[in-house]
Order: C-alpha cells, then structure tokens, then sequence
C-alpha cells in the first residue's frame, strides 16, 4: 500500500551560522547566508525499459514501489544514475543527452560511485563487493569486509582508492582492487566525518536538543587529533531538526535537512539541500527538495564535478527528474 505523503512547511529564512573558529560578524553572516543558485538544469527520464527511459517497479500488495537508488557526479559534471530494476547504468550529459554505460550490473547493486579518470565503481548490497567497470565491462572488484553492516555511500578516488562511509557518519578506506588492504589497516584508516574536504578535514553533523527539547544542528568540521576522538576546529549552525551529510568537493560540504512541526496535530516536514564553504562558513546553496515521490532513492543528492555542482534525484509521476544546481560564487 502506497504511503501516504508528506505534508511539507515552506519556511522562510533558515537561520545559519558560524560557531567554532570563525571571525566574521553576525552581519557578515546575515549577507552571505542566503543562496547563490544558478538556474537549475532538469532532465526528466521516463519510466520504463527502452533506451534512455529508467526502471520502476510500482508499489504493489508485496512490495514499495523501486526505482534508481542512487546518482553520481562525474568529475565532468556528467550524471551517472543507477537503474538497478534494468541493471544498467544511464548517463546525462551536460547537453541534456543521454547514453547507457553500463548494461550488465549486478542484481544487487545498490550505489555508485565514478573516478576521477571514469572509471564507474557499483556497490553490491548483498554481496558487500564493490565492481568497477572500465568502459561498460567489469574490470575489477573489491570486497567489504563483513564486520562493517551500515554502509551508506560507496566512493572511489585517485589510483582507483576505493572508500565507503557508515551510517555513523565515519568514511573508511579499503583500498584499490590491485592492492586491497588488510582489515587491521581498513580500521585504521577509520576517519570522523561523513565528507571529507580538501585539505584532509572531516565534516559530520550533528543534532542535540537543550533543556526545552529544541534542536540544534550543525556541520561540524573535525581533524584527527592526539587522542581517540578527533578534534573539532569548525562548526557551522543550521536551522534544522535532522541533517545527513550528502558530500563534499573542495572546501564546500553539503547536507540533506529535514524541518519538522506539528500543526492541529498533523506532522509537517520541509525537507532542504544545503551547501556551505566550510573555510569561509559561508551559506553557498540552499535548495528546496519538495515532497517525495512514490519512493526516496538512498542516493537522492550527489556532489562533484568541475565547476561544482549538486545534483538531485526526484521521482515523479512521468519519470525520474534529475536537477543540477551550480554551487554558487565557484568552488576552492
């Protein structure tokens, strides 16, 4: 049975700010923190199984409906969205065109991730091995151990170094398929942060509630530090009620952000994508991510490219939209 949908806030003038290291002024802030958002660039995939249409399976008695689970951006901004129901992967370009790059996925590919040279990693959600595929044919594969159960996003680096971040908001490096790493070495190189930025830093968020119950989120901006714990060297507030780290790209982190009030009793939820120059703690994108479709793909929101952008993956009645939106004032 299809769920019923959510009621959404449009709220005005989210309030952020800078709370750790950081030197400019309330006023500063003020003029900064609104977006800087280029026109938006949609494409809409139809549904269905011809070339350049994307899967779906409609909700029904046994099951939600399914559909692409998840998007990645190119380092050329190109958008690679993952259609596990036809087990391929379709590409956009930036013209707007779109081309099949993959048509063999495994059955249970769940996320996915490009390199820097192309190269397009697929993340098996049962099988926990992450496959690589050089021009369309699978070329290489590396394991997740099976001591980490909470894999969120899969990514792949320079040297085809293959990552992934858990659900606790913690990114972890297993390696590349031609030299993968011992566990003992995987767990060592455990970072704090669901994103990390350019210079080495780990971004995570967080919520805490105060005494009267009201939340607090923020981007925090962490390093490894002497101890155990990493240490916090930046924070950036956030108006919001839940917060998961999407990415990051240079100096930029970005997060998905839920609002959420009660009204006569019903539950009122205003979902937003936001992107902050955690260097300058600048607000550089806010997005309204509207109301869900018939289903959420784990991997709604991606970040990347050159320029910088965010890209977002939003089910609708005719197909799947995928919306990008250039980081404003440009990425360090």
């Amino acid at each position: 049975m299809r769920a019923a949908p959510w009621v959404f806030l449009s709220l005005a003038g989210a309030v952020g700010g800078c709370t750790v290291g950081c030197s400019h002024s309330p006023d500063e802030h003020g003029a900064s923190s609104s977006a800087t958002l280029s026109a938006a660039t949609p494409s809409l995939l139809k549904w269905g199984s011809e070339d350049g249409a994307i899967g779906l399976r409609p909700n029904a008695s046994d099951h939600l409906a399914q559909g692409a689970s998840a998007i990645a951006l190119a380092p050329n901004g190109e958008v690679d969205v993952l259609d596990g129901v036809n087990a391929r992967v379709l590409v956009i370009g930036k013209d707007g065109a779109t081309r099949t790059a993959i048509s063999n996925l495994p059955a249970d590919a769940d996320d996915i991730a490009v390199a820097p040279d192309g190269a397009i990693a697929v993340y098996g959600a049962l099988t926990q091995k992450i496959t690589i595929f050089d021009h369309g044919q699978r070329a290489q594969e590396i394991a997740i151990p099976r001591v980490f159960h909470d894999v969120d996003r899969i990514s792949i680096g320079p040297s085809r170094r293959v990552g992934f971040r858990t659900g606790l908001g913690e990114t972890l490096t297993l390696g590349s398929p031609s030299f993968p790493l011992p566990l003992d070495v995987t767990l060592a190189s455990k970072r704090e942060g669901a994103a990390i930025l350019r210079d080495g830093t780990g971004v995570r968020g967080e919520v805490t509630r105060d005494q009267d119950g009201h939340p607090h989120a923020a981007l925090v901006r962490v390093a490894r530090g002497g101890g155990e714990r990493a240490e916090v060297v930046g924070s950036y507030a956030l108006d919001a009620d839940a917060l998961h780290v999407v990415g990051a790209v240079g100096s930029v982190a970005c997060a998905r952000l839920e609002h959420v009030s009660d009204s006569s009793g019903a539950i009122l939820v205003k979902r937003e994508a936001v992107c902050v120059d955690m260097d300058s703690n600048r607000e550089m994108l806010r997005v309204d991510l509207g109301v869900p479709g018939m289903y959420t793909p784990r991997g709604e929101l991606a970040v990347g490219g050159a320029p910088a952008v965010l890209a977002f993956a939003h089910p609708e009645d005719d197909g799947l939209r995928i919306t990008t939106y250039a980081i404003g004032g440009g990425v360090k």
